[in-house]
């Protein structure tokens, strides 16, 4: 019986496989292997094989933020090839590699090869055909193959892993494609993974990690276990180890031998724990491996113990943790945890191609699905004035949102809670909410809109600006609120990234949402010529008004005019930024403030001190953990 109503959109293609194949790709939700066509019977087929309902949300996929729902993610699975009885595998996948802690947005946007590596234990493995020995990482079974590649696809077409686009994986890997095994639990001589981490042997588990790769490590002289574990250890510590690049503390690395290497060690009384100890003890490799010139640079980070670079450090080794254990895998099959929904009060919902949000409290608000052909037809008919513009290029678009969208986006502001920016030193006064994940579900959901592919092709046909990223940390961005007496004064804004270095920062889209804004109330956003003698173009932050231009180090704006409106009222703006990868670090460019030609010399004086002040703090965030957050507790209190 099916499991309920289908939301997805139907599309309909030729009854040939290569048909189907080709649009699959044109479209890009492929990743260069025939596909399965997802028709409704068989994504109603692989619902079946839970008794979850096709709209509950599995897991939000960086970093798109994509809701991964188990339609969605049944429709992934069949494109990937999964039997029906594969399904629970890949739905405890997709919920693993959701987890915060497993950082799914930086595997998916990386210049590395990274990505996750699924392993199967228990009595699911038999009954999937799961195998578990020979060419268990390779060209082995159809359930290895496509469990893995299940969770790639989502990950793909969920999450936004587009190569190029996205995902900036310098080679990638094969395993990109799929990667999924089995432990040989029957050929192990230690009790098998899921069951040192806490489960039960009758369990069935599915753990996911993060590889880059494999690396075959050969012997034929060690005799003895202590010998083999030594080559182990000298074979993972070599300077290229991208586990050098991060803190010791942090990550781990997956170590699979083989049933002949794991009988020998064994054969000697190391167990587990003893041998992850020797690991830990050996994987320590002579500074002098190193350049003499990174010397400094592996001291400083306070990677140097005795002359000897340690690949980790005692709690950084799996099943023992630093005072805690590492997260014990996701159960699989009958052992499947119930799929807790905690965010139904604010999550946006589809339905058949529209969005019914609410917040807690709240009345329903319909929004409908983001109109990509009318994007197209506005930013071709706009791109030559937003060219033309001066000072520098920009275009003004007004009622840019459905209006109950944007009334229900205005309306939040007073919902949120803990978790502001706030912005308070000479040069400005606002406050700014960056967490996406605590927004109400109108600003989720616009946001969502702005950072999809879509939406951001259709600013490169705008801005003539190829290779535009959006900014899913919303770095400097979200929503915006100045109080009477607030302003901003007259800047060029930050030009890289505050934690994608490679990341320079090419365009600014503020939207407005200031019902009955009057003149009088100022506030007006001001663009200003490269000479900064005078504003040549005055925008009201009216309700519903688009601002886009273009960033550079002469674009200089601001809201130099203390907004003026009564008590009880502030201004307010979505304000989200556009990226592109340069491929290499670019160059620290803070905010840099100006002052205007009326400002007197103790405020000239005042501005110069703060935009060094925030030169100083830039690099502070760029070089160290301290954010945007310590500061404004801060600033909060002078």
């Amino acid at each position: 019986m099916a499991r309920g109503s289908l939301v997805s959109e139907m599309r309909a293609v030729g009854g040939d496989p290569a048909a189907v194949f080709e649009y699959v790709e044109a479209q890009g939700w492929g990743d260069g292997f025939p596909v399965i066509p997802p028709t409704e019977d068989r994504v109603q087929a692989m619902l079946e094989a839970t008794s979850l309902p096709p709209a509950h949300l599995v897991g939000v996929v960086e970093p798109r933020r994509g809701e991964a729902t188990v339609e969605k993610i049944a429709i992934n699975a069949v494109l990937a090839g999964c039997l029906p009885a594969f399904f629970p595998a890949v739905l405890a996948a997709v919920e693993a590699v959701c987890e915060p802690r497993f950082n799914l947005y930086a595997i998916n946007s990386t210049t590395c090869c990274a990505t996750p590596a699924l392993m199967l234990n228990g009595p699911a493995r038999q009954r999937l055909g799961i195998e578990c020995g020979y060419s268990c990482l390779g060209q082995s079974a159809r359930a290895n193959a496509t469990i893995g590649r299940a969770l790639r696809l989502v990950m793909r077409n969920v999450g936004g892993s587009i190569p190029g686009a996205v995902s900036k994986s310098v080679f990638g890997q094969p395993g990109r494609v799929s990667l999924c095994f089995g432990e040989w639990e029957e050929r192990s001589p230690w009790p098998p993974f899921h069951v040192r981490r806490g489960f039960a042997a009758d369990d069935s588990t599915v753990t996911a990690t993060c590889a880059t790769g494999t690396q075959d490590i050969a012997d034929i002289w060690a005799e003895t276990g202590e010998e083999l574990v030594w080559v182990l250890a000298h074979s993972l510590d070599w300077i290229g180890n991208n586990k050098v690049l991060v803190k010791q503390e942090q990550g781990d690395m997956l170590l699979l031998l083989c049933p002949d290497f794991a009988h020998k060690i064994a054969r000697d009384g190391i167990d587990v724990p003893t041998m992850q100890r020797m690991l830990l003890e050996w994987t320590r490799a002579p500074i002098e491996r190193w350049h003499r010139a990174h010397w400094p640079k592996l001291e400083a980070r306070g990677y140097v113990e005795n002359g000897r670079v340690p690949l980790a450090r005692p709690g950084a080794v799996p099943d023992r943790g630093r005072g805690r254990r590492v997260g014990p895998p996701r159960p699989l099959l009958l052992h499947l945890r119930p799929h807790v929904d905690r965010d139904e009060a604010v999550r946006a919902r589809r339905r058949r191609g529209r969005r019914s949000l609410r917040a807690a409290g709240a009345a329903h608000v319909t929004m409908p699905p983001l109109d990509t052909d009318a994007l197209r037809r506005i930013a071709e008919r706009e791109r030559d004035r937003f060219a033309a513009a001066r000072p520098f290029p920009h275009v003004v678009l007004d009622d840019f949102l459905p209006e109950a969208a944007a009334d229900a986006l205005a309306h939040e502001f007073d919902r949120l809670g803990e978790g502001w920016t706030y912005y308070h030193h000479v040069n400005e006064r606002k406050r700014g909410f960056g967490r996406l994940d605590a927004m109400g579900p109108a600003a989720r959901a616009v946001v969502e809109d702005f950072n999809s592919d879509a939406f951001v092709r259709a600013i490169e046909t705008l801005s003539g600006v190829d290779g535009l990223i959006a900014d899913p940390e919303l770095d400097g961005g979200g929503l915006h609120e100045t109080k009477p007496g607030g302003f901003l004064n007259v800047h060029t804004d930050f030009l890289s990234h505050t934690t994608q270095p490679h990341w320079s920062r090419q365009i600014n889209l503020l939207l407005f949402l200031n019902r009955d804004w009057q003149d009088a109330y100022a506030g007006w956003l001001e663009l200003w010529d490269a000479g900064r003698t005078a504003a040549v173009q005055k925008f009201a932050p009216v309700f519903n008004r688009c601002v886009i231009f273009r960033t550079s180090a002469e674009s200089f704006h601001g809201v130099p005019a203390s907004v003026r409106c009564p008590a009880g009222m502030t201004r307010k703006s979505l304000a989200l930024y556009y990226f592109r990868d340069e491929g290499r670090p670019c160059a620290l460019h803070p905010t840099r403030y100006v002052p205007r030609p009326d400002d007197r010399a103790l405020r000239r004086a005042l501005i110069e001190l703060d935009r060094w002040a925030v030169w100083g703090y830039s690099a502070l965030k760029r070089y160290t953990p301290l954010g945007d957050r310590v500061v404004s507790a801060l600033l909060r209190r002078l």
